[in-house]
């Protein structure tokens, strides 16, 4: 179970680095590698805060991100399919691409593996 989530938390940096590269890289121009430790960091501090009983008010800031990024990309989408029509080119780049795309498949029907053993650390009675 632990390897598991050290490789779903592996992902998720690489994936929120290669992230904030594509957000930031016409003003700060920093690599992948060199977000990775940043991006470490930033969420390295919560971790140390307490358990996760204390950061309810997390859920509810989550819920309306992924609500507005909703809309945006609902919005983005129709725009595109307006301008452009629906696209049938679907091809595979090469090995990494596809490595790449299969590893974030993966990571993303894992589920959130860490709930019921960080419910216990705070002793919060699961079902």
């Amino acid at each position: 179970m632990n390897i598991t989530r050290i490789g779903a938390s592996t992902v998720f940096v690489i994936l929120s680095a290669g992230l904030a590269v594509a957000l930031t890289s016409s003003f700060i121009h920093l690599t992948e590698c060199q977000w990775i430790p940043i991006v470490v960091g930033v969420f390295l501090v919560p971790f140390w805060l307490g358990s996760p009983a204390d950061f309810w008010p997390v859920a509810y800031l989550a819920m309306l991100s992924t609500v507005i990024g909703s809309i945006l990309l609902i919005t983005k989408i129709i725009m595109e399919l307006s301008k452009n029509g629906p696209s049938t080119d679907y091809h595979i780049d090469g090995i990494k691409s596809y490595s790449a795309a299969f590893g974030t498949i993966l990571f993303a029907f894992g589920g959130a593996s860490g709930k019921k053993s960080s419910a216990k650390n705070s002793n919060v009675k699961t079902f």
